[in-house]
């Protein structure tokens, strides 16, 4: 059973972020399985003084992943996995962010790193290619999808564009009365996050003939979605996206109950659940949806729902949709880990076995179940090509009382042009890097069924 995420305490000295009990936890299964040889060790950077972006509470589903292959199966081939948080503190230049130093020398051994997308990860992602260390940050910057340049970075299981893509068909969705939305706004925070968003809606939105307001929102700045809302009138949007963080939907679901904006037209990004805030609004936030990575539970055949969706089991505490996009991000590099030992015949694979197994490795949602942790629509998989995925989100759906999981419409291509676009991103990203990239294997001709 999973238990319920730990409140997290800062440590005032260290290189990390503070170690929630549940972190804890993980860290003493993985010493006590310990063998001879070293651990399988996994980074996880965040920066830690930001406390309401949802990164904590993403790293504790990390955790879940890891406290699960430890406590059920000895590690990967009996060899523990750990996972080392590390604080992402600003630096001058790319390249000691991810060097043996980092992470108060953490990284010297690693053989995966994995970036709250909020985080600089263009930076990220010139050390991560030119230290060949593989490097994952989930549904980040669309530049990390193309494979063909960017071989050690990593976006799963779903891009940029293919998140945007998910968004705008939930948003446009029939209503009960058969009326598809038109006039389309998006709340997104100012960071490179947001903003990476908000252009990508935009260019999706004039080439479906869909109207696209957006507002940004400045970090602290509530008053920024109060003064929306205020001069929305009498002729609002007809439908709301979010994107950016819990703290932005918390601001934007509360305005929107006290203006009486329906919840039932506001759709969230994966990282936009604002778990505890629905919790507190009950009733008053029925309808709201979240483009989920995973969730607990499968599609009934019949009724296409399920009340499951936030349950591991009958007794566990509800599980945020957050929390379950961490075990799913954690379980594949875990299982990306395995088989990369596969392909290095060695308990201890190198970073380019690593590499070379995050582009052929597959995490089903049998997998995961197996696991008590949270699955996803359908298997996950990546390609020497694709560095990102094309995953159907997993809709849900707050009932007043819990999320529901609910059928999800089918899932449309990314656009030719985003994804000329991406690549044009990438080839300046490495010309602006200021070493050689670190030399990659060849693509791999078969695919591992995991």
């Amino acid at each position: 059973m999973l238990a319920a995420p730990a409140a997290a305490q800062e440590r005032n000295a260290g290189s990390g972020p503070a170690e929630t009990a549940t972190e804890k936890r993980a860290s003493e299964q993985g010493r006590s399985a310990a063998l001879p040889e070293e651990p399988l060790k996994i980074l996880y950077f965040r920066r830690a003084e930001r406390r309401a972006d949802g990164a904590a509470e993403f790293g504790e589903g990390l955790v879940d992943a890891v406290t699960a292959i430890n406590g059920r199966e000895g590690g990967v081939n009996n060899v523990p996995v750990v996972l080392r948080q590390c604080d992402a503190l600003p630096v001058d230049g790319a390249t000691s962010l991810l060097d043996d130093s980092a992470c108060g020398g953490e990284a010297k051994g690693a053989l995966l790193a994995i970036v709250w997308p909020r985080e600089p990860v263009e930076r990220f992602v010139m050390a991560g290619e030119q230290a060949g260390l593989p490097l994952l940050a989930p549904v980040s910057r669309d530049i990390l999808a193309d494979g063909e340049r960017l071989r050690w970075s990593f976006a799963p299981p779903v891009s940029e564009a293919g998140q945007a893509v998910a968004l705008l068909q939930l948003v446009r969705q029939a209503d009960a009365n058969g009326e598809v939305a038109s006039r389309i706004g998006l709340f997104h925070t100012t960071d490179a996050w947001g903003v990476g968003m908000r252009d990508t809606l935009i260019t999706l939105a004039d080439l479906g003939g869909v109207t696209l307001q957006t507002y940004s929102v400045r970090p602290g700045e509530a008053q920024d979605v109060v003064s929306t809302f205020r001069d929305f009138g009498g002729s609002p949007p007809e439908r709301l996206i979010v994107w950016g963080n819990d703290s932005l939907s918390d601001t934007v679901l509360r305005e929107a109950v006290k203006r009486d904006y329906p919840t039932v037209r506001i759709v969230g990004g994966f990282a936009d659940g604002a778990f505890e805030t629905v919790q507190d609004l009950g009733m008053r936030a029925k309808g709201f949806r979240v483009a989920a990575l995973a969730a607990f539970g499968s599609l009934d055949a019949s009724t296409r729902t399920t009340v499951e969706s936030g349950l591991p089991d009958e007794d566990a505490a509800p599980v945020s949709p957050l929390r379950m996009a961490g075990q799913l991000i954690g379980a594949f590099s875990i299982e990306a880990l395995g088989a990369a030992q596969e392909l290095a015949e060695a308990r201890m694979p190198a970073r380019a076995d690593v590499r070379n197994a995050l582009e052929r490795v597959r995490l089903r949602p049998q997998r995961m179940r197996a696991l008590d942790l949270a699955e996803p629509s359908a298997a996950i998989g990546l390609s020497c090509e694709d560095h990102a995925g094309a995953l159907q989100p997993t809709l849900l759906q707050w009932d007043g009382e819990r999320f529901v999981r609910l059928a999800a419409p089918e899932a449309k291509s990314v656009p030719l042009a985003l994804i000329a676009a991406r690549g044009d991103r990438a080839k300046r990203i490495v010309s602006e890097m200021g070493g050689k990239p670190a030399a990659t294997p060849a693509c791999p001709q078969t695919d591992r069924a995991g």
